[in-house]
């Protein structure tokens, strides 16, 4: 696999000039669909809108909320202005956003004014201005010296000191020309709090997008499939396999919801003809246990990606057989890692893609070692990649 030598930015642009019409990405519960033109000028007056705002090359940008536009939108113009992305965990409480606000030493919040979603028939709200009002109510705050902008998409009731995206977005001025450095940081991803607060890590415009490419090539992605992703964006899964999958290989993102509906999903997958869809097991166990699965025309299906969790082989018998999609690949990895580190070939021998989860990732090397001590291990032996 030939390395790419771009930024994020430079690849959207690249997409909107050799693909203006080409459709880039369909948000189904919002009703809004981007061309690559369209998201490219999308994306620059956002990117505008945030540089009036005093968001200049190397700050860092917070983005709390769902799988929306806005999210997709602040992801492309942060990038493009050569600003760091904070990706916040929307289910996080006010302690865990505060940890990260002060840890990532935060200047701009992008936020939902919040949202709900429904567990067997209880539903569970997240009043995220409620949250942030609690926590710095005015700016400047003293808890939090960095912050210096908060910009909600509330129309009309962001608080005061606040900016509401409606006022963003009246910029009309052209964004700068920034020159970005594919070397440089583009997110700060926060992974695993089992040893506590959870640990950002610093990946590069060049990490994401060469990781992104090497999982598309695995599955044969090109342009013209249309990806279905119901796993977060504020994940490595969703904004580096998802969005930056479909922007190196230009093809389209279909977001079935702001948060996993396995329901919205299946219609999501029918109604745009979805070759290739993503998830975690505990999504593909969910869908193929919907009431009415069957009723489902799936036979656009052809490739994907598992990964998360194990995947034992009867649920990727189950999803190839009962879903259609006979080249689902099997991916492993870890948010240091850009994320994916294994992958299995969407052409391998079926028990290679059933048993393992792949080689490694080209330009990757790993190892197996004994626990503890580090020592290699040989071929057999049991350890710890």
């Amino acid at each position: 696999m030939r390395l790419l030598h771009t930024s994020i930015g430079e690849q959207l642009t690249l997409n909107a000039s050799r693909r203006p019409a080409g459709l880039a990405a369909v948000f189904i519960a919002e009703g809004q669909r981007f061309t690559w033109h369209e998201l490219d000028a999308a994306v620059s007056r956002f990117a505008a809108g945030l540089h009036a705002a005093g968001v200049r090359q190397g700050m860092s940008v917070a983005i709390w909320g769902t799988n929306t536009p806005l999210w997709l939108l602040t992801q492309l113009a942060v990038a493009r202005l050569g600003a760091v992305l904070v990706t916040i965990n929307p289910e996080w409480k006010a302690q865990e956003l505060a940890y990260a606000l002060k840890q990532s030493d935060t200047e701009v919040l992008v936020m939902q004014s919040g949202w709900e979603k429904k567990v067997h028939d209880k539903v569970i709200r997240y009043d995220y201005m409620a949250m942030i009002q609690q926590l710095c109510p005015a700016l400047p705050a003293a808890d939090f010296p960095a912050l210096k902008q908060i910009i909600v998409d509330a129309g009309g009731t962001a608080a005061e000191g606040y900016l509401s995206l409606s006022d963003l977005l009246r910029n009309t001025d052209s964004p700068p020309e920034v020159a970005v450095n594919p070397q440089e940081v583009a997110m700060l991803q926060y992974t695993s709090g089992t040893t506590g607060f959870p640990k950002g890590a610093l990946l590069t415009h060049h990490n994401v997008l060469n990781n992104a490419l090497a999982a598309a090539n695995h599955m044969g992605i090109q342009a013209d499939d249309r990806i279905c992703g119901p796993v977060p964006f504020y994940h490595c899964f969703g904004s580096i396999l998802f969005v930056l999958g479909a922007l190196v290989s230009g093809a389209a993102m279909i977001v079935p919801a702001p948060v996993f509906q396995a329901h919205k999903t299946l219609e999501a997958i029918q109604q745009e003809r979805c070759t290739a869809l993503y998830g975690v097991p505990t999504m593909f166990i969910t869908e193929m246990g919907e009431a009415d699965f069957d009723t489902f025309d799936l036979s656009s299906l052809r490739t994907g990606i598992m990964a998360g969790a194990p995947v034992d082989k009867e649920l990727f018998e189950a999803v190839t057989r009962r879903m259609g999609a006979g080249g689902m690949t099997i991916a492993y990895g870890l948010t240091e890692a850009s994320p994916v580190t294994h992958q299995t070939w969407v052409d391998d021998p079926l028990e290679k893609r059933i048993t393992t989860v792949g080689k490694p990732l080209e330009h990757t090397r790993s190892r197996i070692v004994e626990p503890g001590t580090g020592k290699t291990l040989g071929v057999g032996e049991v350890g710890e990649i």
